[in-house]
């Protein structure tokens, strides 16, 4: 009976004492069973943010690259042609004044700075003889002009241009020998007369034909000579004249 009631009393405290043992108890820091801790907050809510719209670039016109024009045909020296500056030429001339006809020839030397714009100088003898008389004149000329062509100069084909500057001319006058005794007989002596000596100016323009590959010409040139001024009012060097010229040249 003892055992039984000793039995009783054991399972009585152990099952008094089992719920105790199970039971955990967590404290956290600050807070205590008589000021529970608070619950944490409840998460805020966030607005998602929409992508900000962004134009795509715009490309910006690009400005056609500027055309040049070519240069019009005959301007200056032809495709793979060089140009040639200087020319060296023989002319052979013809014309007349106021007193009689003249002709002769020359030669002259060009130097052309671009298809433009040249320089010439020339040396000229002429001989004119008049007509109503036995006299006789022999005209030298030493001449530097300037050249224009107004279009360009070509090394192949035909150009035009025109020419001024200044003369100095000498003409020296002489007569043959002539007596009416002697059956109106010529005398072989030949007396001379007199020289003068003047300047002026001359204008005027021509055309020539270049071959070759612009190394050979042929040209015609028509000039103007202003009547010659040698100071002296009194003593005339002659009167304007009017030339031809017919030319050939080589070019380098």
């Amino acid at each position: 009976m003892k055992k039984f009631f000793f039995s009783l009393s054991l399972v009585c405290l152990i099952g008094y004492s089992l719920p105790a043992a199970a039971q955990i108890i967590i404290i956290e820091p600050g807070c205590d069973p008589y000021n529970p801790c608070q619950p944490p907050p409840a998460p805020r809510y966030v607005r998602p943010v929409a992508p900000r719209y962004s134009a795509p670039p715009v490309a910006r016109p690009v400005a056609p690259a500027a055309i040049v024009p070519t240069a019009p045909a005959g301007l200056g020296q032809t495709s793979g042609i060089p140009f040639r500056h200087w020319s060296l030429g023989l002319f052979w001339s013809v014309g007349g004044d106021d007193e009689s006809g003249m002709e002769g020839g020359g030669v002259y030397l060009q130097y052309m700075f671009g298809p433009h714009w040249g320089i010439e100088g020339s040396l000229e003898g002429l001989v004119a003889s008049s007509v109503d008389s036995y006299e006789y004149r022999d005209i030298f000329r030493a001449s530097l002009s300037a050249l224009w062509y107004p279009t360009g100069l070509k090394m192949e084909g035909v150009s035009f241009y025109l020419k001024a500057g200044i003369v100095s001319q000498t003409v020296s006058r002489y007569s043959d020998g002539y007596d009416t005794v002697y059956n109106d007989q010529y005398y072989n002596d030949v007396y001379y007369d007199d020289t003068t000596s003047g300047s002026s100016l001359q204008f005027g323009g021509g055309l020539h034909w270049r071959m070759l590959d612009g190394f050979l010409s042929f040209g015609l040139e028509a000039m103007i000579v202003g009547a010659p001024d040698n100071g002296d009012e009194y003593d005339s060097t002659g009167s304007a004249s009017f030339n031809l010229r017919f030319m050939s040249a080589v070019h380098f």
